[in-house]
């Protein structure tokens, strides 16, 4: 499922615009004198410049973030069954 979200949602275009944003974070992460930070993310943004196989893994973890509490939020519905139906997703 995560697999198809990456191909969909970090095309070409995406993927230099996030090329961008890791090139200004490390900009700012070196100022700050946060050199191994700033490293780090010019290599993510040399992976995002790269083919689709150099970001995917890149992507997958930014989106598994991302997508966490709501992954969270379906393993625990799934948990409760078919049997049990919840009205909300706040817990008194």
């Amino acid at each position: 499922m995560l697999e198809d979200a990456v191909e969909r949602i970090f095309d070409a275009g995406f993927a230099r615009s996030t090329a961008n944003r890791f090139e200004e974070t490390a900009y700012v992460l070196w100022r700050r004198a946060a050199l191994e930070d700033a490293r780090a993310c010019l290599a993510a943004a040399d992976a995002f410049r790269g083919s689709a196989a150099a970001f995917r893994e890149i992507a997958r973890a930014m989106l598994e973030i991302v997508l966490a509490p709501a992954l969270q939020s379906l393993a625990q519905r799934a948990e409760v069954g078919p049997d049990r139906e919840e009205t909300s997703m706040v817990s008194p």
